[in-house]
Formats: C-alpha cells, structure tokens, sequence
C-alpha cells in the first residue's frame, strides 16, 4: 500500500472550506494498485503507465478528488453545503 501524505494548499483564498488535499503521492509505479493503473491508462489513452509522468498521475487524481469534493450533490450526500466561493 502506498504512503499517502495529507497536506493542505490553501489555493489563495481565505476560506478553509477551499482548501486541498493532496491524497495521491505516488513515487514509484509500482505503489499504483492493478484497477488505478487501468483507469489511469484509459483516461490518459496510453498503452503502459511507464508512458505517463508520475507527476502528471498524482496531479491528475488529486485534482479529479478536488473536483468531486466541489460537486453540490456529493456535498450534500455528505451532510456540507456548497462552498460559497466557488465560480461556475
């Protein structure tokens, strides 16, 4: 199992509910579980994951959390309101 850090970014705004979480630091390969290394390969549309930056990877999926955490709905099943800064 791969060591996830949590750290947070404050992304310039005063509110902590904009505040992200970086989930995904994954420093070699073979950390990425076997159903990642499948989603990430058909979302990028590469053969082998060796073919995408580590980088891009764990940017990639710290920012598809950050989206889902800012959907309304998903918010709302969690018990949150929606965040007040956010521009549509």
């Amino acid at each position: 199992m791969p060591k996830i850090k949590k750290l947070t970014h404050n992304k310039g705004r005063s509110s902590a509910a904009t505040k992200q979480v970086i989930k995904y630091d994954y420093k070699k390969y073979s950390d990425i579980p076997a159903y990642m290394s499948d989603y990430i390969r058909g979302a990028a549309g590469k053969h082998t994951l060796k073919d995408i930056p580590l980088k891009d990877i764990n940017n990639f999926l710290n920012g598809l959390e950050d989206w889902f955490d800012d959907l309304p709905e998903h918010n709302y099943r969690r018990g949150l309101r929606p965040n007040p800064n956010r521009i549509n």
